[in-house]
């Protein structure tokens, strides 16, 4: 599984500081993204408290709201959500949500092109060691990679599709003789 746990819980402890950020759309995510169940329900609570209006959330209007869901509420209690709760929130500096966002969200974008089956090894390489493929990932933007795969697919296409035959030619080549024949027979 391609998934960064430590971004995940960096991006969390943003959200639960201000949980409006899960709102932004500049910022969009989908909870399926947190690959973590646990993760998942925090963000789902994070994201449904935007909505009704919380700036910020408590550990107890985080249980508060997850208590009616016994499934959840017991996933969250098996992983010491409170306690987590606590710890993400004071490590992380919301100042630096764009950072984490950005990096949560290479992890989740390289993992839908490794779904559909691209391989992404020249991006990060799961037999290799996870600290120097993060380096690795780091040198590389979304768009980098997007435009990595969106290549791959544009020269298989022009391969194998035949739309007519079309003519090609550097601008301003034979300028000279264009030239001089309107010269001699103009158009107007």
């Amino acid at each position: 599984m391609l998934y960064s746990s430590h971004m995940a819980d960096m991006l969390l402890g943003c959200y639960l500081q201000d949980p409006t950020l899960t709102l932004n759309e500049k910022y969009k995510i989908d909870a399926s993204e947190f690959q973590i169940l646990f993760h998942q329900i925090i963000y789902a609570i994070c994201y449904n408290c935007a909505t009704e209006g919380y700036k910020s959330l408590s550990i107890m209007d985080f249980e508060k709201r997850l208590e009616p869901y016994k499934s959840q509420y017991q996933c969250y209690l098996d992983n010491n959500g409170a306690e987590y709760i606590e710890t993400v929130t004071e490590l992380t500096d919301v100042s630096n949500f764009e950072v984490y966002y950005k990096e949560f969200r290479k992890f989740s974008c390289l993992q839908a092109y490794k779904d559909i089956g691209f391989n992404i090894d020249e991006f990060y390489d799961e037999t290799k060691s996870e600290e120097s493929q993060l380096e690795n990932l780091n040198k590389y933007t979304i768009e980098e990679i997007i435009n990595h795969f969106e290549g791959l697919q544009v020269d298989v296409k022009r391969r194998f599709t035949n739309n007519g035959v079309k003519e090609e030619y550097l601008a301003g080549s034979d300028f000279i003789y264009s030239k001089e024949r309107y010269k001699e027979s103009p158009l107007i």
